[in-house]
């Protein structure tokens, strides 16, 4: 009657030549069935940082913070996945288990204070993909 044939990827039409809907299913008859919106991938990626950066312990924030400012401040431009490499290298700094997403939180929080800002993007070394490049804003103070 209805369905997908496995060898055809078009679908197969009802009797009456017209597409299936819930109430073709007996099962499902006069059931209204809400759409299901489209997942929103940035509010997912936020959702996945916060819980990150909440886990975290309180002196991983504390410090990892620290160490961005101090190596934007010696370093000059650099991307989170070079001062989180950096980090992860030195392993008398108290370390987190996602650091990954929980230094997202922590790059978004000094953005949104006015400590660092984007100036730019370049692809990761490791995995490829586009990121952004940051520099201290008391350092860009300092240049102009």
């Amino acid at each position: 009657m209805f369905g997908v044939d496995a060898h055809r990827s078009e679908a197969i039409l009802t009797t009456d030549n017209r597409r299936p809907t819930t109430a073709d299913l007996p099962l499902f008859a006069g059931v209204p069935i809400e759409p299901v919106p489209p997942a929103d991938p940035l509010r997912e990626r936020r959702k996945a940082m916060d819980a990150a950066f909440a886990a975290a312990d309180e002196r991983w924030r504390e410090e990892y913070t620290a160490f961005v400012l101090r190596f934007l401040a010696r370093h000059g431009r650099a991307t989170a996945e070079t001062i989180r490499l950096a980090y992860e290298a030195r392993p008398e700094l108290p370390q987190t288990s996602k650091s990954k997403r929980a230094s997202g939180a922590i790059f978004t929080q000094l953005r949104r204070m006015g400590r660092i800002r984007e100036v730019g993007r370049e692809l990761s070394r490791k995995y490829g993909n586009g990121l952004a490049v940051y520099e201290s804003c008391e350092v860009a103070k300092l240049r102009s």
